[in-house]
C-alpha cells in the first residue's frame, strides 16, 4: 500500500528478520523508514505535532505593551523610594519636621503604588499565560516592588525618628 507522503510503504518479505516483530533483536536492529498503513505514525500516537512558531509579533505585541508599562511604574515607583529615603534622611540630619512630615506622606503613596503594581503584575500573569523567559521578569519585577516598598518603610522609620528628634528637642543640623 501507500505510506505517508505517496511513497510505496515498506513491504515485509517472509524471511526477512530485520522488520520482523518476532525476531531475535528485532528492536535493536529494525531499519524502518516509513510508516506502513496498517500502524499509525509513532509521533501521532503520542500527539505530538507541530506547532506554530510563538515568535510571531503580532501575538507578542500585548504582552510586550503591558511589560512596558510595568516598566514605567516600577521606574515611578523607584523614583518615589528614592525621593522619600533622601527626604527621610534630610530631615533626621537636618532636624526638619516638614520635610518628615512629607516623608510619611509619600509612604502612603508608596504602598499604594506597590499595591496598584502587584495587582497588575499578576492580573498579566492571568491574563497573558507567559512564557518561561517572561514569567522569571515578572516574579523578579514582583521582588522588585516588594524591596522598594521595603525602602519606603525604612525611610518613614528614619521619618518618625526625626519627628522624635525634635519632639525632644534636638534642633539644628547632626
Amino acid at each position: 500500500g501507500l505510506g505517508y507522503g505517496n511513497k510505496p510503504a515498506s513491504v515485509q518479505k517472509p524471511g526477512d528478520k530485520t522488520m520482523n516483530p518476532g525476531a531475535a533483536g528485532a528492536g535493536r536492529h529494525r531499519r524502518v523508514t516509513e510508516p506502513s498503513q496498517d500502524r499509525p505514525h509513532s509521533d501521532s500516537c503520542r500527539g505530538l505535532r507541530p506547532r506554530p512558531a510563538m515568535s510571531d509579533s503580532s501575538n507578542r505585541a500585548p504582552l510586550d505593551a503591558e511589560l512596558g508599562h510595568l516598566s514605567a511604574q516600577l521606574l515611578a515607583m523607584g523614583g518615589l523610594a528614592e525621593t522619600q529615603l533622601s527626604q527621610a534622611l534630610y530631615a533626621v540630619t537636618r532636624a526638619s519636621g516638614e520635610t518628615a512630615s512629607q516623608v510619611l506622606e509619600l509612604e502612603h503613596r508608596l504602598n499604594a503604588s506597590e499595591v496598584d503594581l502587584e495587582r497588575e503584575l499578576w492580573a498579566l500573569v492571568a491574563r497573558q499565560q507567559p512564557a518561561a523567559r517572561d514569567l522569571r521578569l515578572l516574579i523578579a519585577v514582583s521582588k522588585m516592588v516588594r524591596d522598594l516598598e521595603r525602602i519606603g518603610d525604612e525611610a518613614a522609620r528614619v521619618a518618625r525618628v526625626a519627628h522624635r528628634l525634635l519632639s525632644h528637642g534636638v534642633h539644628g543640623p547632626l
